[in-house]
């Protein structure tokens, strides 16, 4: 079931991209895997954080109001992991903080070119400063500030994407609503755990 959901959501979150209006994210498309897709079994797991998905309202007009309704319809039958534990940043953060990956070198569509997946975070959260090999491209799909390098946090309004170049730290931190991101990785260890940077 889980190969299934993850082979569905995955044509809406091609369909999506390849939409979307940012140079970056055709680049990050040229490694996107090509059909047939090579699957493996993955088995669901729940997180805390999930019962904030349900909450995200997504404006109707918005060209990522299928993929998300999909994505909250089929949560519980996905596989939700956490690359940190309580020792990194505490139980508080811990229960309000998530990622499901559909392709990768851990998700249900197998590639050792990217990792695609959804990064779920609760209100009031800060997901601090972090880095990784890997360059990234998030598409916000709900409001939240953002921080990279030295530069000042800043309000991204949704669907306008961010890109990450390797090593650059970069930070999170919503309000009262929780974060729901599309996010792709490329280069690099795909499944590393990010380096912790010092405030």
């Amino acid at each position: 079931m889980t190969q299934t959901i993850a082979i569905q959501l995955e044509s809406l979150v091609l369909e999506y991209l390849r939409q979307t209006n940012h140079q970056g994210v055709h680049n990050f498309l040229e490694n996107w895997p090509t059909k047939p897709l090579q699957l493996r079994h993955i088995s669901s797991k729940e997180l805390a954080v999930l019962h904030y998905l349900r909450d995200i309202n997504i404006n109707t007009n918005s060209k990522a109001s299928t993929l998300v309704q999909k994505l909250q319809k089929y949560a519980d039958r996905l596989y939700w992991g956490q690359t940190y534990s309580k020792q990194d940043f505490g139980a508080i953060f811990m229960n309000n903080y998530g990622w499901t990956e559909l392709i990768g070198t851990r998700g249900p569509i197998v590639s050792n070119e990217i990792a695609c997946g959804f990064l779920l975070l609760g209100p009031n959260t800060h997901y601090p400063g972090h880095s990784h090999e890997a360059e990234e491209l998030y598409v916000p799909l709900t409001q939240a500030q953002w921080k990279q390098g030295g530069e000042n946090w800043q309000l991204r309004e949704p669907e306008l994407a961010i890109y990450h170049k390797s090593w650059v730290s970069h930070s999170m931190k919503t309000s009262s609503e929780p974060l729901l991101a599309l996010y792709i990785w490329r280069g690099g260890d795909l499944a590393q755990k990010s380096f912790i940077n010092p405030p």
